[in-house]
């Protein structure tokens, strides 16, 4: 193990909350040491190691002294994207500019990577963009524009960061990390409902949502299971029984929303769902939260949600949130329960890095100015991308393999989410041997074989 310097770091003194969040994140990332103070006497970052500096421009914060006065849709970065050629590294400028200045006791960076980085781990852009039905649309991020959410962009930059400190005769070691592997599985659906309850739920579509498509499919399939005899919601043994060859822990994400509330679809005190859970832990197994809609704007419905879960297992520490709705104020809810990670940052309709990085990290709270306690563990992977985006399972599994491999090589955290109740879903059927083969093969890069 590298015995790791102490770096010192000099920036403007504005923003200073932003400023300190984000170096706090990326030198924890490359597991660096460091101190900080604030200048208003200079206008960019400063980093100096024995009789060298590294000099970091801003590009962004000096622009706006005044807290909170960036967050406007105007101060979004440009659409045209820029590179930072560094030796073999091509690097996305989101802010700052395409130029990399070198002597013998001073380099300086043109890409701002501090403003950057906070630009993709705070997703402050989703809170500009116009909201429909709970969330922003994808296609119009930056990086879904730019056709850059397939890299860890963040970690990117950590990596052309710890270059640079090495270049001025510093030492970073990155490669010290443990791969970690994070199986989630947001359960939806546990049993078929009742034949009173479906016609409540198909009423609710067709009536209220205006969906009666999705209303059809669902009786459809109502009546297919109900001839065939079958819970195709029940796949908790199947699931743990894979992860138990190679030593990996599943992290079953449940509902406990009532009958009354809008989307409910299960009771957390129905025995079969008792019995479910209990069963999970007993095996060693992980229980999360995963609060509804109905919880996005509403911190009491959120809490009761969480206090009948907690009734039934009373170590639930994380989850995701259903339909992965957030409001300004959800991340207040979970750190308020003490809760202690959440892993919604994910994309709906395709696979890759929603936050540019995978690891986890402190999440920032934009309107308070402060970091929370709770941590964000984001996924890439899910599986109803494939339902949405329509792409074969060999297509799928081959941009499963890519993008784990791009994971591995960060040396980051795996992160995927499988809905439980879709594993057997008959239109999933072509598509159920490609989650067992993804795990197969997160096994065979971290040289896990068959306990």
């Amino acid at each position: 193990m590298i015995k790791q310097p102490m770096y010192n770091i000099i920036c403007p003194d504005n923003n200073n909350s932003e400023r300190e969040y984000i170096i706090c994140v990326l030198f924890s990332f490359m597991g660096a040491n460091y101190s900080l103070c604030f200048d208003d006497k200079i206008s960019e970052y400063r980093i100096t190691f024995a009789d060298k500096t590294l000099v970091i421009e801003d590009h962004f914060w000096n622009h706006f002294p005044e807290p909170l006065s960036y967050l406007k849709k105007e101060n979004l970065p440009s659409s045209k994207l820029e590179h930072l050629h560094y030796q073999e590294l091509s690097i996305p400028i989101i802010y700052g500019r395409a130029e990399l200045l070198a002597s013998e006791t001073e380099i300086i960076c043109g890409l701002d990577m501090f403003s950057s980085a906070f630009f993709m781990l705070t997703r402050w852009e989703e809170l500009l963009l116009e909201h429909r039905n709970g969330r922003c649309d994808e296609n119009e991020l930056f990086a879904v524009i730019n056709d850059i959410y397939k890299r860890p962009i963040v970690n990117e930059y950590c990596n052309l960061l710890s270059r640079l400190i090495l270049d001025m005769g510093g030492k970073i070691e990155l490669n010290n990390r443990k791969i970690e592997v994070l199986l989630t599985h947001d359960v939806d659906r546990c049993y078929l409902s009742s034949l009173p309850e479906l016609i409540t739920n198909i009423s609710k579509m067709i009536f209220m949502d205006g969906n009666r498509r999705k209303a059809m499919l669902t009786l459809k399939r109502y009546i297919q299971y109900k001839l065939i005899g079958q819970n195709p919601f029940d796949t908790f043994d199947l699931l743990m029984n894979h992860s138990d060859l190679y030593g990996f822990k599943n992290s079953f994400f449940f509902k406990a929303c009532s009958e009354t509330d809008s989307g409910y679809t299960y009771s957390i005190e129905n025995s079969f769902v008792t019995d479910s859970i209990n069963k999970i832990l007993r095996r060693g197994h992980i229980v999360g939260f995963h609060p509804s809609e109905n919880s996005t704007y509403n911190g009491a419905q959120f809490t009761h949600e969480l206090t009948r879960l907690r009734s039934i297992s009373n170590n639930v520490i994380g989850g995701r949130s259903h339909g992965l709705l957030y409001g300004n104020d959800s991340h207040i809810f979970w750190e308020r329960e003490g809760l202690v990670y959440d892993s919604g940052l994910g994309f709906q309709f395709r696979n890759g890095f929603r936050a540019g990085t995978c690891y986890p990290y402190n999440i920032f709270d934009v309107y308070r100015r402060k970091q929370l306690n709770l941590l964000q563990k984001p996924f890439m992977l899910m599986d109803s991308v494939w339902l949405r985006a329509n792409v074969s399972p060999d297509d799928f599994l081959a941009e499963a393999i890519s993008i784990v491999n791009t994971v591995s090589k960060y040396r980051g955290t795996i992160c995927l989410n499988w809905h439980s109740n879709l594993i057997n879903a008959i239109e999933m059927k072509p598509f159920k041997k490609t989650y067992f083969q993804i795990v197969d093969y997160i096994a065979s890069i971290i040289n896990k074989e068959p306990l």
